[in-house]
């Protein structure tokens, strides 16, 4: 066996032990990310069906059945590749974790460059995913819909799944646990979904800080002056 093949194998198991002790620990019913998600369902729920309330009762159209559907339905899709490939991603990141030279030893300032790099990762994966033929192919259903709504958040890259934690692995080698990176990754998430609607106008000085919702109205747009501009997608911006 190989010297490289060595590491490999143990990250696999690094990640098999690390998932056990995560799962069945008496201190630990479920992860951070089960909830975040158990937190984060009913406020999407909640919100979405406001938006679909005052985009009826405003005579708006921002909301069509066909759309709505094909939305969820790829979500589905996502969530189910996602589950059935996050081995893959995690033993490939604690492969990495396996070789780093770093370690934060502040907590707080662990997580702050945490969120900032989780960012900073995901504006790549993101930018490639349009300026490059083969991701944009996997990232072209995210702007294939004709609305713009919550739900259109959750038209997801389907495949993008199977090589994200790829962009992730200078997180790794800087020493970041692999369930701590995509913990911060589904948080960004839920704000990157917020972001998806028509009923925000512009929010002053923030327009110079953070993501926005007239931000990504402009990003989704199909005018030409407007295509393949406004890439970050996380939280915050840079231009």
């Amino acid at each position: 066996m190989g010297s490289l093949e060595l590491p490999f194998f143990i990250s696999f198991a690094l990640y098999f032990q690390h998932l056990a002790n995560t799962l069945y620990s008496t201190n630990c019913a479920m992860t951070k990310e089960d909830l975040l998600v158990l937190i984060s369902t009913p406020i999407y729920i909640i919100i979405i069906g406001l938006e679909m309330i005052l985009s009826a009762s405003e005579g708006r159209h921002f909301y069509t059945l066909k759309d709505t559907i094909t939305n969820l339905s790829l979500m589905v899709l996502n969530l189910s590749l996602e589950t059935a490939t996050r081995f893959i991603s995690f033993a490939g990141l604690f492969y990495f974790l396996h070789l780093y030279r770093f370690e934060i030893q502040l907590r707080w300032l662990y997580w702050v460059i945490l969120i900032v790099g989780v960012d900073f990762c995901y504006y790549w994966l993101h930018r490639l995913s349009h300026e490059v033929r083969l991701f944009w192919a996997v990232h072209v259903t995210h702007h294939s819909s004709d609305q713009f709504n919550l739900t259109v958040g959750f038209r997801s890259s389907v495949f993008e799944s199977l090589y994200r934690f790829i962009f992730y692995i200078p997180l790794a080698l800087l020493g970041y646990n692999p369930f701590d990176i995509y913990f911060i990754h589904s948080l960004l998430q839920i704000y990157g979904i917020l972001v998806h609607t028509q009923f925000v106008g512009k929010l002053g000085i923030l327009e110079y800080i953070l993501v926005t919702p007239s931000h990504h109205r402009v990003h989704h747009a199909s005018n030409i002056r407007c295509l393949d501009k406004k890439y970050w997608d996380g939280f915050y911006m840079v231009g």
